[in-house]
C-alpha cells in the first residue's frame, strides 16, 4: 500500500516539476523575446535613419572611374542596409510570435500596431534601391557614352590616313577606284556623324547644362566638341576631294546601281538555265510553259537595257577600263542566257503549235466519229478518212514527243 502511494507522489512530483520547468523555459524565452523586441526596434530605427542618410549620399559623379567605384560602394551599402533591415524586421516578427503566447489580446493589438508602424517604414529600402538603380543606369549610360567617344576618336585617325592615301595614290589609281574609295569614306564619315549627333543628344540628357558645370562633366563636353569638330572638318575635306571628280561620282553611282540591279538577275537566270524546263504533260502546261519562256525572254530584253544603261554611264567617266572589263564579262554571261532563252522560245513555240494541232485533230476526229447519220439515212462514216486522220495523229504525236524530249 505504501509503495503505491509513494509511487503516485513521485509521479505527481515529476509531472509538476516538468511543467514548472516548461513554464520557466517559456518565461525565459518570453523575457528574451521582450528584450529582443525592444533592442531590435531600437536597432531598426537606427538603420532606417542610416538608410535615409545614405540615400542623400547617392549622387552622380562625372568622372567615369570615380562614378563606377562609387556605384560599387553604394550597391554594397544598400545590400548591407537592406539585409540588416530585413533581418531585424524578421526578428521583430519572431519576437512578437513568442510574446503572443503570454500576451493578452488587448496587449497583442498594441504591439501589432507598433510592428505595422515599423513595417510602413520599410519603404525606405525601396527608395534606396530605386536611387541606386538609377545611379547604375546613369553609370551604364556614361560608360557607353565614353566608349562611343573613344571609338570614334580612334577611328578618325584611320579615316585621316585613308584620305591621305587616296590623295597620295591618285596617280596610281584609275578614277573609278578613287571615286569608290572616296565614296566609301564619305559613307563611313556620314555614319560616324550620325553617331556624334546622337552623342550630342545623350550629352544633354546625361550631363549638367548651364554656366557652372563640374569639371569632370566639362571634360566630356570638351572631348565631344573636339571629336565632332575634327570629324566635321574631315567630312568637308573628303567632300572637296570627291568634288574634283563630281561627274565621275555621279556616273560611277549610276553605273554601280545598274550593275547591282543586273547582277542578281543574271545569277538567278543562269541558275534557271542550268535547271532547264519542266516537261509538260498536257496542253495547259504547254501554254503555261510558253508564257514562262516568253516572260523570261522579255526580262532578258529589259535587263539588257539595264546593263547597257550602266555601260553608257561608265563610258562618260574620265577613265573606265575596269568598268568596260566588268561589263564585257557580264555581257558574255548574258549572251549565253539570251541564247538559251531564244532556244527555249523557239522550241516551246513549235511544241505549242504541234500540241494545239494534235489537240484540234483529236477533237475533230471525235466530233466526226460521233456525228449522227444524215437525214437521207446514209452513213457518212469513211474508213479511208479515219485511217488518214489516225495516221496524221500518229505523226503529230511522234513530233510532239520528240519536241518534249528535246526540252
Amino acid at each position: 500500500f505504501l509503495e503505491g502511494h509513494v509511487k503516485r507522489i513521485e509521479e505527481g512530483w515529476d509531472d509538476t516539476k516538468s511543467k514548472a520547468q516548461d513554464r520557466l523555459q517559456l518565461l525565459q524565452e518570453t523575457k528574451e523575446a521582450w528584450v529582443g523586441y525592444a533592442e531590435n526596434n531600437e536597432n531598426i530605427a537606427s538603420e532606417f535613419e542610416k538608410a535615409e542618410e545614405e540615400i542623400k549620399k547617392v549622387k552622380k559623379r562625372f568622372n567615369l572611374q570615380s562614378a563606377l567605384e562609387d556605384l560599387k560602394r553604394r550597391q554594397d551599402i544598400y545590400n548591407t542596409s537592406n539585409n540588416t533591415i530585413t533581418g531585424l524586421f524578421n526578428s521583430i516578427n519572431s519576437n512578437f510570435k513568442c510574446m503572443c503566447i503570454t500576451l493578452p489580446e488587448d496587449k497583442k493589438k498594441i504591439v501589432d500596431k507598433e510592428i505595422k508602424a515599423v513595417e510602413e517604414k520599410l519603404e525606405v529600402g525601396g527608395r534606396f534601391k530605386e536611387k541606386v538603380d538609377k545611379l547604375e543606369e546613369f553609370c551604364t549610360a556614361l560608360s557607353n557614352f565614353d566608349a562611343s567617344l573613344k571609338s570614334i576618336d580612334s577611328w578618325k585617325e584611320e579615316a585621316t590616313s585613308e584620305l591621305n592615301d587616296i590623295k597620295n595614290s591618285s596617280d596610281k589609281m584609275v578614277p573609278e577606284d578613287r571615286v569608290a574609295r572616296t565614296m566609301d569614306l564619305q559613307e563611313d564619315i556620314a555614319a560616324k556623324m550620325e553617331i556624334l549627333v546622337k552623342n550630342a543628344e545623350t550629352e544633354k540628357e546625361l550631363l549638367p547644362q548651364g554656366d557652372k558645370v563640374p569639371q569632370d562633366a566639362q571634360d566630356f563636353k570638351d572631348e565631344l566638341n573636339r571629336i565632332t569638330k575634327y570629324v566635321s572638318e574631315l567630312q568637308e575635306k573628303t567632300k572637296c576631294e570627291c568634288n574634283k571628280y563630281s561627274e565621275d561620282v555621279k556616273f560611277w553611282a549610276e553605273y554601280r546601281t545598274g550593275i547591282k540591279e543586273f547582277t542578281p538577275w543574271l545569277v538567278a537566270s543562269e541558275e534557271s538555265c542550268t535547271q532547264g524546263l519542266a516537261k509538260p504533260t498536257n496542253l495547259d502546261e504547254v501554254k503555261a510553259l510558253n508564257d514562262k519562256v516568253n516572260t523570261f525572254a522579255k526580262s532578258c530584253e529589259n535587263y539588257l537595257k539595264v546593263l547597257m544603261s550602266a555601260d553608257g554611264a561608265a563610258k562618260k567617266m574620265t577613265t573606265h577600263a575596269e568598268a568596260d572589263n566588268e561589263v564585257a564579262a557580264l555581257k558574255g554571261r548574258f549572251d549565253k542566257v539570251k541564247g538559251v532563252s531564244d532556244e527555249w522560245v523557239a522550241k516551246v513555240d513549235t511544241l505549242l503549235k504541234e500540241w494545239t494541232l494534235l489537240d484540234n485533230t483529236v477533237t475533230e476526229l471525235n466530233t466526226w466519229v460521233a456525228k449522227d447519220k444524215s437525214a437521207e439515212g446514209e452513213n457518212q462514216f469513211s474508213l479511208e478518212k479515219m485511217e488518214s486522220t489516225l495516221g496524221e495523229l500518229k505523226n503529230i504525236f511522234k513530233q510532239k514527243e520528240k519536241l518534249v524530249d528535246g526540252l
